[in-house]
């Protein structure tokens, strides 16, 4: 059994030499080695701050354009929500977060683990850290930057991040009539006009002049049918004060 084993050495030993004698195998130096864990550490690290980036960003469109009020309209906000979901934003997350798991695995003690640990860690990891940045000024300050044209890059993403999406309009009423209707006026300073009827799911509070809602429905011209309205406080619904539009009322 041992003459076995240092046969197998010698041979492997032999094959070694042969494959340098014949320049199959190139010399590398310690530094090689250094400088492409490095690059790689680097590919990650930039990686994975694009994949928390976004992912703030996501958090910051959700609590600034209204999508967070839409589930208190009940199953049809939900389905509205789903819909109104920036889906390209959700696209580009999720084929960085693949990218990224594939530069992890050069490195040892992830793809010693397994797998389905990694991407759940990994998410668990980046969806904390995403919503925690998405509830600092950063993007506020973006956005403000924007809407003053002094963001070069991304400016165009950042105004347009906040509008109103799907069938959702914010706004503040700024006429209730007597004939089960009112009128809107949205963060454009819009003037819209809202019918109610008996299926239309209503808020706990009497509606009133001055109110900031959000109204699901469809728009006819500059007429809403609602399905579901929804009032709101700007600032509770995550609105920083310096992003809240004129047009909506602060009490």
């Amino acid at each position: 059994m041992s003459n076995k084993t240092n046969n197998e050495i010698k041979k492997v030993r032999e094959n070694i030499i042969d494959a340098i004698k014949n320049s199959n195998v190139t010399m590398r130096s310690r530094y090689y080695f250094v400088a492409r864990s490095a690059l790689w550490i680097f590919g990650i690290t930039i990686t994975a701050g694009i994949v928390i980036y976004l992912i703030s960003f996501m958090t910051f469109i959700f609590r600034g354009s209204g999508l967070s009020l839409l589930p208190h309209l009940g199953p049809q906000g939900f389905i509205a929500l789903f819909i109104s979901l920036p889906w390209l934003l959700v696209l580009g997350i999720f084929i960085i977060f693949i990218l990224l798991q594939i530069l992890s695995t050069h490195f040892s003690f992830v793809y010693k683990r397994p797998l389905v640990h990694t991407i759940l860690g990994s998410v668990f990891v980046f969806v904390i850290l995403g919503i925690l940045i998405g509830q600092t000024t950063l993007h506020d300050r973006a956005y403000r930057l924007s809407q003053n044209n002094k963001l070069p890059f991304a400016g165009s993403i950042y105004r347009e991040s906040l509008r109103d999406r799907g069938s959702m309009h914010m706004g503040t009423i700024t006429h209730l009539n007597a004939t089960s209707s009112f009128t809107l006026t949205d963060r454009k300073g819009t003037e819209l006009h809202i019918q109610v009827d008996f299926d239309t799911r209503l808020p706990r509070r009497t509606l009133s002049n001055g109110m900031n809602v959000m109204v699901m429905g469809k728009v006819d011209k500059d007429t809403i049918k609602a399905v579901g309205i929804q009032s709101f406080d700007p600032e509770r619904a995550g609105f920083s004060r310096e992003l809240i539009p004129s047009t909506l009322h602060i009490r």
